[in-house]
């Protein structure tokens, strides 16, 4: 300590001796620049901090408050308390030690075990008695807060930030005191200076460079213009690090450099080793999702540490992603962008499985979707990845009515004539679509729905076509009249014909039908009349035929 200290008293004699001569000159970090040259400009915070960073001293000081086992660290410049001289000051362990740097003085010494002052626009101040700000922490509203500096963010937005010695993290809140060090507020717009180019510029940000602030500007051509706003303080970024540690199986990359002001966006890019694969990114202790060409983007408001783990493929264990569907529509699946069966999707944790749920038609939505029994809302997409089980992703579909008369009882029924194309809406009028179940129908458009129910192969496209087919196979004959309204009795008729001619055309047999039933009895049997409605023989109408439809095609049968 005592020699680090000794380098550090060396190197500020000498900054003070260019105080002394009005001229000051002071180097960058890297020793490759100069930050200060103002004539009679003495040496301030941001100085002093460049000149301990580039001998890379272990002491944490430069207006930054950091604690380590209840140690506070800081520094800054003060009158010697023995002659009062030019002397330097710095906290350790919550004791604030003095050196003497006048060359007839040299004294040293503490001021004993007390609290270290008030740090007021980023230097502390040795002679009051208080450290603590009084402003509420954002994050656990202690007010044991300690303000650090004033500083002007990424985004261009001037903020005090704090330290909070509950929850031992910073918290920003917005600068409310003048600053008198901004000569100018910037314009919203100006000419672009750009020879030849006739367009606005307007403004962008603020920034920082050598000391003096800048207003950004860019015009529609994106040429960039800066315009100097102050030289009276030497304003900065906070600038934070992004630090990554990579398991053995891989490396990572932060694009652009590890260092990043307030605000600013950073891609990190990590690369797998032959026969390994990127399982999992987490910053700052948490788990974060990862885009596909194995890069993340962050945005660093803090030390960021950056932990990737790969794992060899052979390692990864394999598990089913089983799903189901309820209701009209069906799932398609892709995995690692290759379409595959949903059925059934065998995956592991590097493996991406997307799920895409289409309806029926434009009549039908997504009412819910379910993960291993929770619900996740009513999404069109679901993605799998990271996956260490088995899973099961279960799909309902709802029709979503679209007739404006539709009487109740009989939505399953028109549901199935209307979306299996039997039959269709009767009529649109200003935007209203109607079905119109109360009109009667012929018995011509009674053959013609069962014979469509029939076409399974879709080879009967006309009325006539159908008409063809129910006389073929026996279900309307000469005594039918097809143009005269469908009584109940005839379309029972017609049922029975028409079971019997699916029964020899696809070799099956209707669970209780026997060819020795009468018409009634068959109708009774399956349920498509009673012996009461049999004998009124009513007409039928368009939800009749719906009905008859929906029961028919709901028949048990045997092959």
């Amino acid at each position: 300590m005592k020699k680090i200290l000794s380098l550090v008293l060396a190197v500020l004699m000498l900054a003070s001796m260019a105080v002394s001569t009005s001229a000051v000159k002071i180097l960058n970090s890297s020793g490759n620049g100069v930050i200060k040259t103002d004539r009679d400009d003495a040496v301030n915070f941001s100085d002093l901090l460049s000149i301990y960073e580039m001998f890379g001293l272990d002491l944490t000081l430069g207006g930054k408050i950091d604690y380590d086992d209840d140690s506070i660290y800081s520094w800054w410049y003060d009158d010697c308390p023995k002659c009062g001289g030019f002397s330097f000051h710095f906290v350790r362990h919550g004791v604030i030690y003095w050196q003497c740097l006048d060359s007839l003085c040299r004294k040293n010494g503490t001021f004993g075990d007390v609290i270290i002052g008030d740090i007021i626009g980023g230097i502390v101040d040795g002679s009051t008695d208080k450290l603590y700000s009084g402003k509420e922490c954002t994050n656990c509203t202690s007010k044991k807060s300690i303000f650090l500096e004033t500083v002007l963010n990424y985004a261009g937005e001037v903020r005090d930030r704090y330290y909070c010695t509950s929850c031992k993290e910073d918290f920003y809140l917005k600068h409310t005191a003048a600053l008198p060090e901004i000569d100018t507020k910037p314009s919203s717009k100006i000419e672009c200076p750009r020879h030849g180019c006739s367009r606005y510029a307007f403004f962008e940000d603020y920034i920082a460079y050598n000391g003096v602030l800048y207003a950004r500007y860019i015009c529609a051509a994106n040429h960039v213009s800066d315009k100097k706003i102050s030289s009276n303080i030497y304003w900065d970024y906070d600038e934070y690090t992004v630090r990554v540690t990579c398991t053995r199986g891989g490396y990572a990359e932060v694009l652009g450099g590890s260092t990043a002001h307030y605000g600013e966006k950073k891609t990190v890019s990590f690369t797998p080793s032959k026969g390994y694969v990127l399982t999992d990114v987490v910053v700052n202790g948490e788990s974060v999702p990862v885009y596909a060409d194995n890069t993340i983007e962050i945005t660093v408001k803090k030390n960021t540490v950056i932990r990737a783990y790969f794992e060899k493929v052979s390692n990864l264990k394999t598990y089913d992603i089983t799903t189901s569907v309820t209701g009209s529509g069906k799932i398609t699946a892709q995995k690692n962008e290759a379409t595959v069966s949903a059925d059934k999707v065998s995956a592991n944790y590097t493996d991406i499985v997307a799920y895409h749920f289409v309806p029926a038609s434009k009549n039908y939505s997504v009412a819910k979707v379910t993960v291993n029994g929770k619900s996740v809302g009513n999404p069109s997409y679901y993605t799998v990845q990271k996956i260490d089980g088995n899973m099961n992703i279960a799909v309902t579909f709802q029709w979503n009515n679209p007739f404006c008369d539709l009487r109740a009882g009989y939505e399953k029924a028109v549901e199935y004539v209307t979306e299996s194309g039997i039959m269709s809406a009767s009529a649109k009028e200003k935007g209203k679509v109607y079905f119109s179940g109360g009109t009667k129908i012929t018995n011509k458009d009674f053959a013609a729905a069962l014979a469509e129910m029939s076409d399974t192969a879709g080879k009967l496209d006309t009325v006539s076509e159908r008409i063809d087919w129910a006389e073929k196979y026996g279900v309307i004959d000469e005594t039918i009249t097809l143009n005269e309204t469908c009584t109940i009795q005839s379309a029972c008729a017609m049922v029975r014909y028409y079971l019997e001619a699916l029964e020899l055309i696809n070799d099956i047999s209707f669970v209780d039908l026997k060819y020795k039933d009468t018409i009634e009895e068959t109708a009774i049997k399956i349920d498509l009349v009673t012996a009461k409605t049999y004998e009124k023989d009513r007409d039928m109408n368009r939800y009749d035929l719906a009905a008859v439809c929906y029961l028919l095609a709901g028949l048990a049968y045997t092959d």
